[in-house]
């Protein structure tokens, strides 16, 4: 029988009909299952490659209608705020009237009228607390957006776990009192007081959105003021009117002179052949 040497310079036996058996011990070992340690680190990392790769899938894609969403809810905040002022206004109607001075004539019409600076200020201060303490109540909005929108289906969007959002929102109220004019018939005018409300909303948290701009003019006030309707006017056609029933019949108007030391002269030399005839 041969005599096999292993590696190490000892002599190795040799069964029958088989390989040696310190070949065999070799090829045990070559076989032998990877450790718990190592298969729990290669599941480790495999879970974490996984959950990033999901995680930047996810929001890239859930971007746009969370982008949707903040848009409406930044101009419903922006509303909300406003009607609140509107509703509490209308309940302060009295003290809007304190708002305009107002002068008439011996007749008790209106001639003129002017705000009270004082009276504007206060309204506006008023206002201005009652819009920031709406969009104080609304900083933080909470929304449940599921996972399914993320995948841009309509027939998945509405699938999955709700992923709760929370959107922190900023915006600043700016209120004017000012006039405005209209015509209300021959030589009536209607003035209207109005209270105008700009609100500017947005979101800064998760994302930055524009801002959006809500605007409500609040009529406070209509003054109308009246003057002597005249003898005679015209139409929007340009028409001859007028109140005594003498429709399209207008007076002669005596009109001025063009060259007045022409026609002083004229009249001079007038005067003069006038004195200059001989009497019969």
């Amino acid at each position: 029988m041969a005599h096999i040497y292993d590696k190490d310079g000892t002599a190795g036996s040799q069964t029958k009909g088989g390989p040696p058996l310190s070949n065999r011990r070799f090829r045990a070992q070559s076989k032998k299952p990877f450790s718990k340690r190592s298969i729990f680190l290669i599941t480790l990392i495999v879970s974490f490659v996984l959950t990033i790769q999901t995680f930047l899938f996810i929001e890239h894609n859930i971007r746009e209608p969370l982008m949707d969403v903040a848009r409406i809810r930044v101009k419903q905040i922006a509303t909300d705020a406003i009607n609140q002022a509107i509703a509490n206004q209308v309940a302060n109607s009295a003290e809007m009237e304190e708002l305009v001075d107002r002068w008439t004539n011996e007749s008790g019409d209106i001639t003129g009228l002017s705000l009270k600076y004082g009276e504007h200020m206060k309204i506006s201060s008023q206002i201005v607390d009652i819009v920031n303490g709406a969009l104080d109540a609304n900083v933080h909005l909470v929304e449940r957006i599921p996972i399914g929108q993320a995948f841009d289906s309509a027939i998945l969007s509405s699938f999955g776990p709700k992923i709760p959002l929370t959107f922190e929102s900023a915006g600043a109220p700016q209120v004017d009192v000012g006039t405005r004019r209209e015509d209300a018939g021959i030589n009536m005018l209607l003035i209207t007081v109005f209270v105008r409300i700009t609100a500017e909303v947005m979101i800064y948290i998760p994302f930055a959105t524009e801002p959006e701009l809500v605007t409500t003019e609040i009529p406070i006030s209509y003054i109308l003021v009246k003057g002597d309707v005249p003898m005679y006017y015209f139409d929007a056609n340009g028409n001859p009117m007028g109140n005594d029933g003498a429709a399209g019949m207008v007076p002669p108007l005596a009109l001025p002179n063009a060259n007045p030391a022409g026609a002083a002269a004229s009249a001079g030399e007038e005067a003069s052949s006038v004195s200059e005839t001989p009497e019969p």
